[in-house]
């Protein structure tokens, strides 16, 4: 992962932009429900249509800030991934290109494509959802959880004992999915073995 970080740090301008525009994607998210609150409050208890359409233009435009910040973070993370998984894998054929054939016969030519293409990729998938879901989740949680506790502080143990919680799930499906992944991998080699087989007999 610190190798990947590395390779990331070469776009950190992309970055730091993308973690910019999540952070307003949050804000306006989690502004949302305040403005409906506002709206069944100031509006539709006191019968102001007028005040109830302003704040839904507000809420309209804060809205499409939102998708407008999410598309452009899309788009950054694509960049991202993209770029840094070219820059891996010419990397990694510039290193196989200096191996000698008993390191060939030791890794396998089948794992060496499947390192090449396979792995990359997972990486590239990898950083896509960590730039757009993992970061915002996390941004999303941290203020959701400040502007609960501002609302109410009993609801402070609450949001802890839901977070520990999800910490411990996540911990227990990491080494759950660890060894699958390991087996996947086994396997993902033989199958590229079998199509290298095939097309060498085929020509």
């Amino acid at each position: 992962m610190i190798m990947v970080l590395e390779y990331m740090s070469e776009y950190l301008g992309m970055f730091l932009g993308a973690l910019a525009l999540l952070v307003i994607q949050a804000i306006c998210d989690l502004s949302l429900p305040d403005y409906m609150s506002d709206i069944v409050d100031n509006g539709v208890i006191n019968g102001n249509v007028n005040y109830i359409i302003q704040i839904g233009i507000k809420m309209i435009l804060i809205t499409l800030l939102s998708a407008a910040c999410m598309i452009v973070t899309g788009y950054l993370a694509a960049r991202i991934a993209a770029n840094t998984a070219r820059d891996m894998r010419a990397d990694v054929f510039k290193r196989v290109q200096t191996f000698s054939n008993p390191e060939l016969d030791k890794f396998s030519i089948a794992s060496l494509i499947t390192r090449t293409t396979n792995d990359i990729t997972q990486i590239q998938m990898l950083i896509v959802m960590m730039v757009r879901m993992l970061f915002y989740s996390d941004i999303l949680g941290v203020g959701g959880a400040i502007k609960a506790i501002s609302e109410s502080r009993t609801l402070s143990w609450t949001i802890v004992g839901a977070v520990l919680a999800l910490v411990v799930l996540i911990i227990i499906l990491f080494y759950m999915v660890m060894p699958r992944m390991r087996i996947m991998q086994t396997l993902v080699d033989k199958v590229n073995l079998i199509s290298r087989e095939n097309l060498e007999a085929c020509s």
